[in-house]
């Protein structure tokens, strides 16, 4: 099972992994970094993990063994990265030949043109004259693929390697460890163009702006609405001849503006502060002590690494609660966080072929439907009642302007937008041109809800 993760430059977009499109002229160059670590399952290893990242400038995080499953990966997430990932937990069977193969025709579907980077454990010792390694070196070669990693990563063997494309000008490479797994991360330097290869994720919206509302305000002046009182037309086609008018007015005054989504760095992490820092670089300094000289047993790290954890858990905590409490919106300052936990995912769980009629008339016969299957008694349920039953205190009104306009003024301000695209900025800008037809329309609508009794 492997994964990547990709971060942008600072202020730099960011999204998937991708190749780069070269305009005119030699592209710039500048230093990329990846790093590859088998992580050995992540579950419990993400605050870890991004508390080791927060002073690092990776660009591309390279995850084996996070043993997650598909719906895991779905949703876990590390801050200032994208997650793109893959999950497989069948047990292979067959002999390294069997592997090589299967090496050699992925490596033959991918284009000859493009630069390749393939990192990973593969359970070989790069640092022996083995067999095997002589195999997979000699036909990684043959693709023009280079080892760069000669260190030991778990023990005295170097099982995990990154290969660069030959075209590729090495800048680097080192062990590191990481403290979260029994490997040895590999962090690997290498030149690429200025992009980075990172293609640009760009979003449309309607920015609300004081000349869009300048726009609106005098668009609507104009409109004759004459139409409401119109008898020949419906409720409903009136109603939706006033929105079509307001959305179209809308979509003219607020033309439509591009940008580009950016990542949220790992330097923006709030939670990590000195005292975290402190106890990361000790527990590294004890992890070498223990590893090399054994001048700390194995439960004094143990203990020490689980305060260390504990330490971190409290600190994202407490970060969390003074972001909520400082809150203007505790309710979406709470959605934010748990949507960034989460990766921020948009998807909907499932596709349906239900449409909105579907839904409505379902609830909507269901008190019938209960009605229908009671059994009939032959008796009124009137004559059981031994008291008067008081006159209806439910009747209708005509709306007033007054009312419409103080409906409109006690609406809290918020930035949010209904289906339409509108927001109360907005409403509330136009409320005087819209006040009179508005109550008119709701009249109308009135009468005809009255009507249905």
């Amino acid at each position: 099972m492997s994964g990547s993760v990709a971060k942008g430059h600072p202020n730099k977009p960011f999204s998937e992994l991708a190749a780069p499109k070269y305009g005119k002229g030699k592209p710039k160059q500048q230093e990329v970094k990846i790093l590859h670590i088998n992580v050995r399952s992540l579950r419990r290893k993400i605050d870890e993990l991004e508390a080791f990242l927060v002073d690092e400038d990776i660009d591309v995080l390279c995850l084996t063994e996070h043993w997650l499953t598909k719906e895991e990966m779905e949703v876990v997430h590390l801050q200032g990265y994208m997650m793109k990932g893959f999950s497989e937990r069948k047990d292979f069977t067959g002999n390294f030949d069997t592997f090589l193969e299967s090496m050699e025709g992925i490596l033959t579907q991918l284009s000859r043109n493009r630069q390749i980077i393939l990192a990973g454990d593969f359970n070989v010792s790069f640092n022996t004259l083995d067999v095997n390694t002589s195999k997979l070196c000699d036909l990684l070669a043959s693709f023009g693929l280079e080892r760069t990693i000669f260190e030991p990563t778990r023990g005295d063997s170097c099982l995990d390697n990154v290969f660069l494309s030959s075209a590729m000008e090495l800048c680097g490479s080192q062990v590191c460890d990481i403290g979260i797994s029994d490997h040895k991360g590999q962090l690997v330097k290498f030149l690429g163009c200025e992009t980075t290869g990172f293609t640009q994720n760009k979003k449309m919206y309607r920015p609300v702006t004081q000349r869009g509302l300048f726009m609106l305000h005098s668009r609507l002046s104009e409109i004759s609405w004459d139409f409401i009182t119109v008898d020949s037309t419906s409720g409903e086609q009136k109603f939706s001849h006033f929105m079509d008018i307001l959305q179209e007015a809308y979509t003219y005054s607020f033309p439509k503006k591009t940008y580009v989504v950016r990542s949220d760095q790992g330097n923006n992490i709030s939670w990590f502060n000195t005292e975290l820092r402190a106890m990361r670089e000790h527990l590294r300094f004890l992890r070498e002590l223990k590893g090399q000289y054994g001048f700390v047993s194995d439960q004094y790290y143990k203990n020490y690494k689980n305060l260390y954890r504990n330490k971190i858990r409290k600190a994202k905590i407490n970060a969390n609660d003074n972001l909520v409490k400082s809150s203007s919106n505790p309710a979406k300052t709470v959605w934010n966080i748990i949507n960034k936990k989460r990766g921020k995912s948009n998807k909907c769980p499932g596709s349906s072929d239900l449409s909105s009629d579907d839904f409505n008339n379902f609830f909507g016969n269901i008190a019938g439907n209960i009605v229908n299957h009671i059994p009939d008694v032959h008796l009124d349920p009137v004559n059981n009642i031994d008291f008067l039953v008081p006159p209806p205190l439910f009747s209708f009104s005509e709306v007033t302007f007054n009312e419409v306009r103080d409906v409109i003024d006690n609406l809290k301000n918020k930035n949010s937008k209904d289906i339409f695209g509108f927001n109360l900025k907005i409403v509330k800008c136009i409320k005087n041109i819209i006040l009179i037809p508005l109550t008119r329309l709701i009249f109308v609508l009135e009468k005809i809800f009255f009507q249905l009794f």
